[in-house]
C-alpha cells in the first residue's frame, strides 16, 4: 500500500509539472505576441509617417530642439563611422511633460518620423497594452519589449500617459504594481549602465509629472517641458486649420483664447466650420471672424473660466 501511494504522488507531480510547463509556454507565447503586435504596429506607423507627411506641429520649437538634441542626434551619431566625442552619450531616458492638449503625443509621432528617416525603430506602447490580467505576465511583456528594442537599435520606446503605469510607490500598492515598477527600473538601469551603452531611448509623456515615481524620474535624465502655446502660435494654428491668412486673426484671437491648448483651438475651429456650414450650406468654406468668435465662446467657455 505505501508503495502505491508513493507512485501516485509521483505521477501527480509529473502531471502538475507538465501542466505548469504548458501554461508557462502559453503565457510566454501570449506576451511575445503582444510585443510583436506592438513592434509591427509601431513600425507600420513609423513607415506611414515617413512615407507621407510628418505631423505638422505649430510652435513647440524648444521642445522639438530638445528632442532632437537629446534623443535623435546621439542615436544617429553613434551609428555613424565618424569619430564621436565620448561625452555625446545616448540619453537613455527622456520625459515630455505639460498640460493636456499641448502636443506631446504629436511630438512623439514627429520623433517617429525622424527615426524612420534615419533607419531607426520606434516602439509605442501604453498602460493598456503593457498590463496583463494574469499575474507575472506584465513584467514579461516589458522585458520582451526592451529586448526587442535592443535587437532593433537605434530605437525609441515611447510610453504615453506614463504616470498611469509608473506612479509613485506607496504602502497601498499591490504586488503586481510593485513588480511592474521594479522590472521597469531594472530595464532602465540596464540601459544606463551597460558598456557599451545600447542605442535605445526610453521616452515618456505625462500631464502629471509629480505623480511619477521619483526613482523613475531620476533615470529619465532629460525633462522636456511642452507648455501651452503662445498667442502668436494660437493665431497661426487657427489660420492653418481654417486655411486663412494669419493676419485675419492677428491680435484679437490670441487675446480671447488666453490659456487654451492646441487641442482646444482645433475643437474651436471645427465648431466654427460647423457654424458656417449650417448658415450657408457650403461645406464650411465661408468661415468668418464672427463664426470663430461664436465657436470660441461656445467651445472654450468651460476651459478658459
Amino acid at each position: 500500500m505505501p508503495k502505491k501511494k508513493k507512485m501516485g504522488v509521483t505521477v501527480r507531480q509529473i502531471v502538475l509539472t507538465v501542466v505548469a510547463v504548458v501554461v508557462a509556454m502559453a503565457c510566454q507565447a501570449v506576451s511575445d505576441a503582444i510585443v510583436s503586435r506592438i513592434a509591427h504596429a509601431s513600425r507600420a506607423e513609423c513607415a506611414r509617417i515617413t512615407s507621407g507627411t510628418e505631423p505638422r506641429i505649430i510652435g513647440q520649437r524648444d521642445a522639438r530642439r530638445q528632442l532632437y538634441r537629446a534623443v535623435i542626434a546621439p542615436l544617429v551619431a553613434r551609428g555613424s563611422k565618424q569619430k564621436i566625442h565620448p561625452l555625446l552619450r545616448v540619453c537613455n531616458g527622456a520625459l515630455m511633460y505639460g498640460p493636456p492638449g499641448t502636443g506631446k503625443t504629436l511630438l512623439a509621432r514627429w520623433t517617429a518620423a525622424r527615426m524612420g528617416e534615419t533607419g531607426g525603430a520606434f516602439f509605442a506602447a501604453g498602460p493598456a497594452s503593457l498590463q496583463d490580467k494574469y499575474y507575472g505576465e506584465t513584467p514579461k511583456i516589458i522585458t520582451a519589449l526592451f529586448a526587442s528594442a535592443k535587437m532593433h537599435e537605434p530605437s525609441v520606446v515611447f510610453i504615453d500617459e506614463i504616470d498611469g503605469l509608473l506612479g509613485a510607490r506607496g504602502p497601498s500598492d499591490h504586488a503586481p504594481a510593485r513588480e511592474l515598477k521594479t522590472v521597469m527600473l531594472t530595464e532602465l538601469s540596464s540601459l544606463e549602465h551597460a558598456e557599451p551603452p545600447p542605442r535605445v531611448v526610453f521616452l515618456g509623456a505625462t500631464n502629471r509629472k509629480h505623480d511619477i515615481d521619483p526613482a523613475i524620474l531620476r533615470r529619465m535624465r532629460v525633462h522636456i517641458p511642452v507648455p501651452l502655446p503662445t498667442a502668436r502660435d494660437r493665431e497661426r494654428a487657427v489660420a492653418t486649420l481654417l486655411d486663412k491668412p494669419v493676419e485675419d486673426y492677428r491680435g484679437w484671437f490670441g487675446d480671447i483664447t488666453h490659456g487654451a491648448s492646441l487641442a482646444d483651438i482645433r475643437e474651436a475651429a471645427k465648431h466654427a466650420v460647423a457654424i458656417a456650414n449650417e448658415r450657408d450650406d457650403d461645406g464650411g468654406n465661408s468661415v468668418s471672424a464672427s463664426d470663430v468668435r461664436l465657436a470660441v465662446a461656445a467651445i472654450l467657455r468651460s476651459t478658459l473660466t
